[in-house]
């Protein structure tokens, strides 16, 4: 038994993309919390995210992740699994605040450009996440989802708020190639 789990475990390893993801598009979903299997993806995610040593790599790594959840939100919720869905989302905004805060913690470690780019990039996925949040609403006017919506946003602007004060000046990333 034990040695069918670490198989099943490497191979999830195996299968796992974190590839950056181009401006507008959520990245792919292997599984869903509906899968039987769904709770070994969450243990290689914890794995991946504890070995993850390189602090550039583990920020792409959390938005990665924000933004995954936030495409299991979009599944689930046009298949009816709300409260799923919800779980989703929240993990997704987690997430965000361990990229926010683990971004506060290693800024000593980045050169300007670098920091620059996990700056740039944490807005992009937060304009995305916005957007998409926002498009949610508009089409379900499900009581307990237009608050759990604005809950989400509400947190979103929180956290836009935080990466603006750490940055300290104003930003321009028109011309930075984000995540």
């Amino acid at each position: 038994m034990k040695k069918t789990c670490i198989i099943l475990v490497m191979f999830l390893l195996m299968v796992e993309r974190i590839n950056a993801t181009d401006v507008g598009e959520l990245p792919p979903i292997e599984l869903l919390p509906t899968s039987p299997l769904y709770k070994l993806q969450q243990l290689r995610d914890r794995v991946i995210e504890r070995l993850l040593v390189i602090p550039d790599v583990k920020l792409e790594y959390l938005l990665s992740m924000s933004d995954k959840k936030l495409h299991e939100y979009v599944i689930l919720q046009s298949q009816g699994q709300n409260e799923k869905a919800m779980r989703s989302a929240s993990e997704g905004s987690h997430y965000l605040t361990k990229f926010v805060g683990y971004l506060s913690l290693s800024q000593e470690y980045f050169s300007a450009p670098v920091r620059i780019r996990q700056f740039c990039s944490f807005f992009e996925v937060a304009k995305r996440q916005r957007r998409l949040l926002i498009s949610f609403k508009d089409i379900d006017q499900n009581i307990h989802t237009l608050t759990f919506i604005d809950s989400m946003l509400s947190f979103l602007s929180m956290h836009e708020e935080r990466a603006h004060s750490l940055y300290g000046e104003p930003l321009d990333c028109t011309t930075i190639t984000v995540y």
